[in-house]
Order: structure tokens, then C-alpha cells, then sequence
């Protein structure tokens, strides 16, 4: 759903009716399931266990560092 919202967002359309303000906030409504999922607390194994199954030397993430660096300063 995120994935096609953006697509739509920043695809261009002749009718201008789409590219009103308001179209732009209509983002599409969760079932009950997808919100239980996205109130789950997370916890630190999770994290640790992500950045783990990450490759290492992949791209950056916003801060400039790549994978391995959190891997080699996580206790």
C-alpha cells in the first residue's frame, strides 16, 4: 500500500483534480491486524537481530553508516 501511495504521489497525471492538496491526504485505511502489528512494542533483540541480517557492506543509512559498524559496536 505505501509502495503504490508514493507511486501515485509522485506519478504525473494530466487531471489536475488528482493533485489537489486534499487527494495528496488520503492515505489508505489499516485493517485491524496490519494496526496491531504497527503498535507492537520493538524490542532490543529485535533491532539486534535486523541489523544482523543485514549485509554489511551495503548502503548507508541516513546517518552515513553502513551495517558493519553497528555490528562491531554492539555488546
Amino acid at each position: 500500500m505505501a509502495i503504490e501511495y508514493y507511486r501515485k504521489l509522485f506519478t504525473r497525471e494530466e487531471s489536475s483534480a488528482n493533485n489537489s492538496p486534499q487527494s495528496l491526504l488520503n492515505f489508505p485505511v489499516l485493517d485491524e491486524w496490519d494496526r496491531h502489528k504497527l503498535m507492537k512494542p520493538v524490542t532490543d533483540e529485535k533491532v539486534k537481530r535486523t541489523v544482523f541480517d543485514m549485509k554489511p557492506l551495503k548502503a548507508p543509512g541516513p546517518d552515513g553508516f553502513q551495517a558493519h559498524f553497528y555490528k562491531k559496536n554492539t555488546g
